[in-house]
């Protein structure tokens, strides 16, 4: 008895024009998320990005594109995994709460979000006498806790706003760096919320 088992695959293609280059990016995803019968849910999803260059020569008149080996081949993998509790459900709640000073509570979540990036390839002619493979330099894992908080403004026409605030570590396990970051946002609107 799950409220919900959703799956998803996508493919997305951006390309950004730069003078004589177009940098063709790639991203390939598949995912799941588990709503479980209580307050928990599971999304896992696995993401390869891949980054090509193309270039065209000034002197050439057929505006033929050539892949630069030298700002080509760029292969990234992520693994993504967010754990949230529903600490304040509204499926357990019926219609709108009552309100004060014009606000009304709608949810209260907490989410672990955590996520391993890991290179898989990258140019090859970069610096062909560097065994190295640099591109996988960045390869870190990150996780960190947040609330995301909802209400609705029933003395603003009924607008939902959402609130997340949280913190994060990510550690750079092949340069041996940690980062620390935290944030805070605000937003108005009706638009899905995990």
């Amino acid at each position: 008895p799950t409220r919900g088992w959703y799956w998803w695959a996508g493919y997305v293609q951006y390309d950004q024009v730069y003078g004589m280059n177009t940098v063709t990016q790639k991203d390939i995803y598949l995912g799941n998320r588990l709503e479980g019968p209580g307050n928990w849910d599971l999304t896992l999803q696995g993401t390869l990005f891949t980054s090509d260059t193309y270039t065209v020569r000034a002197d050439d008149v057929n505006l033929v594109s050539n892949r630069d080996p030298y700002n080509s081949g760029l292969k990234n993998f992520r693994t993504a995994l967010i754990i949230q509790n529903r600490l304040l459900n509204p499926d357990t709640m019926p219609a709108v709460q009552p309100s004060s000073l014009g606000f009304a509570p709608d949810m209260l979540n907490l989410v672990v979000p955590l996520s391993w990036d890991v290179g898989l390839g990258g140019p090859k002619n970069f610096n062909p006498t560097d065994t190295k493979k640099h591109w996988n330099d960045y390869a870190n894992v990150r996780g960190g806790a947040e609330l995301w908080y909802k209400m609705y403004g029933t003395g603003l026409w009924g607008s939902a706003f959402l609130f997340t605030v949280g913190a994060e570590g990510q550690y750079f396990y092949n340069i041996t760096k940690t980062a620390f970051m935290a944030h805070a946002n605000v937003r108005m609107g009706w638009g899905d919320f995990l």
